[in-house]
């Protein structure tokens, strides 16, 4: 209790988090030379200005971490804090700015993860606060702020973007790429030696026969036509909305259709996991600058990542993916992915071939026929 007292308007995890701002932030060269101390007198003098701006505050009311970023600017170096002078002038959105600030301040604090819940609590302005309003402010702030290319997001952890840092990404989503290279990351983890469908054939259990098939990704194919086809439909197909449709198109046909449940925020990793990989393969060159050449390598390292989520995310849009058979939804139990489209592609061939049953247990080759 008095240790409360003591500190308040602070909370006692202000004090070491801001001591690893500071420290972070001159290792990294943010301050000017002679404002390079990061010691306790200088941590002092910032909490004594943040307490004389909000002394006229309500009792209960706490001191938000963006505050300190006032008492450390006049010393940042000019064009370091570049982002937040435009973010003052242009961005039009207070709380944005204030969580851009706190962004800014914990960009090589290595230990805080900037999610939305971290972030949330760095906001807190009184103890009776709305927490969950608090945090869909906060999303919005950072949705915001990454449409605007002020920060990036690396999974649910968000980072301030330095000037370079900044061009680099604005290129990327300005990087053009074909609609097909997004199919082909598609197919390549679907189709993949992860998968059910990895060799290119799935054998029916009544006779052991293997049955080769086409993979279509929406109305693209890839590899080799065969009388079965497993196609997978994503949002992107035109038909995707109309599910009628799609059922009409299937209903006569020798496959077996997938469609993928809708989710905005895998496309747009897929999307920007497309086009970092191409434009850093196109820039990541001996002539670049060397501070070019690192934002560019940690570009690749994040991009690694976002490729894993993807995968982690695609097997799990699979799982819970609708399933139609000539025209007809399957209702399979089974949520493991390899157990559920083994199961559909068995009812698919008793389906296209109604009479196989007559060969027993009997296999027949091309060669034999």
């Amino acid at each position: 209790k008095e240790d409360f007292v003591y500190c308040y308007p602070f909370i006692p995890y202000q004090f070491s988090l801001f001591q690893k701002t500071i420290k972070s932030l001159s290792i990294n060269n943010a301050f000017e030379g002679k404002h390079s101390s990061v010691g306790e007198r200088s941590m002092l003098g910032v909490f004594q200005q943040v307490v004389k701006k909000i002394i006229n505050n309500r009792l209960g009311q706490i001191a938000t971490f963006d505050l300190m970023f006032d008492g450390i600017r006049s010393s940042i170096k000019s064009q370091i804090q570049n982002a937040i002078i435009n973010a003052e002038i242009h961005l039009g959105n207070d709380f944005a700015l204030k969580t851009l600030k706190i962004l800014f301040m914990l960009k090589y604090v290595k230990d805080f993860k900037a999610t939305v819940n971290n972030v949330s609590v760095l906001l807190i302005e009184n103890f009776d606060q709305d927490l969950l309003s608090l945090k869909k402010m906060v999303e919005s702030a950072l949705n915001l702020l990454e449409t605007q290319t002020y920060v990036q997001r690396n999974g649910n952890a968000y980072e301030f973007l330095t000037n370079e840092e900044k061009d680099v990404e604005q290129e990327i989503k300005n990087t053009y790429v074909d609609p097909g290279l997004v199919l082909e990351v598609i197919n390549d983890n679907v189709f993949s030696s992860q998968s059910v469908f990895r060799s290119g054939k799935i054998r029916f259990e009544d006779n052991k026969q293997d049955f080769p098939f086409s993979k279509r990704i929406d109305n693209r194919l890839f590899g080799k036509e065969h009388e079965l086809s497993i196609t997978v439909i994503t949002p992107q197909n035109d038909s995707y909305e109309n599910e009628k449709q799609l059922m009409a198109n299937s209903m006569n046909k020798p496959e077996m259709l997938i469609i993928l449940p809708a989710d905005d925020r895998f496309w747009d990793d897929l999307n920007i996991y497309v086009k970092s990989q191409k434009y850093i393969q196109q820039n990541h060159t001996v002539t670049q600058s060397e501070s070019i050449r690192r934002i560019l390598s940690d570009k690749q390292q994040i991009n690694n990542e976002r490729n894993s989520r993807i995968k982690a995310r695609l097997t799990e849009l699979l799982e819970s993916s609708k399933v139609l058979i000539c025209g007809e939804v399957v209702d399979i139990d089974s949520i493991e992915l390899n157990a559920k489209f083994s199961a559909c592609f068995q009812l698919l061939i008793n389906r296209v071939y109604p009479n196989i049953k007559m060969l027993g247990s009997t296999t027949y080759s091309e060669l034999d026929i």
